[in-house]
């Protein structure tokens, strides 16, 4: 009987412990993903584009917020004849990042109305101001590497 109050007293078979750590752990990392460090305002290597990033679902997307003066206004390069006159403005290109680390996003899909092609894509935040976007085909080796920085919330967005 005692051994029973003692074992109660300090957490049980100890499973107790890990387990109440495990799940406190797993909420901390879920809640730094929705409160990432990229989320906000980033002026990419175009004059004029803004893409905003943020939390969706459990993983992190990003939408254009303002375009190039005197650019593309239009999906026109899409593949798909369909979308070829969706708007680009609030358009996701930048979708299904996961949280790797407090730097890393990687898995994610990076579409480039440009040329109407979509890359995997990985996301470094290199400093508070600074992310290199990374977009390839297949593995990162055949990729490129795209440096944006955090801008304001622009004054006149998209739309």
């Amino acid at each position: 009987m005692k051994e029973s109050l003692r074992r109660r007293a300090s957490g049980g078979s100890g499973l107790i412990g890990p387990a109440a750590f495990a799940l406190l752990a797993t909420m901390s990392f879920a809640a730094a993903a929705q409160d990432s460090g990229i989320a906000g305002y980033w002026a990419t290597g175009t004059e004029g584009v803004i893409v905003q990033i943020e939390p969706c679902g459990g993983s992190v997307c990003g939408k254009l917020v303002t375009l190039r003066p005197g650019g593309l206004t239009e999906d026109r390069h899409n593949e798909d004849e369909a979308l070829q006159d969706r708007p680009l403005c609030n358009l996701v290109i930048l979708q299904g990042f996961s949280q790797e680390s407090p730097t890393e996003w990687v898995s994610g899909e990076v579409y480039d109305p440009e040329s109407g092609n979509t890359y995997s894509g990985s996301m470094t935040l290199e400093s508070a101001d600074t992310l290199d976007l990374r977009g390839y085909v297949g593995i990162p080796l055949f990729g490129r590497t795209e440096t944006w920085t955090r801008t304001e919330e622009p004054e006149t967005p998209c739309g």
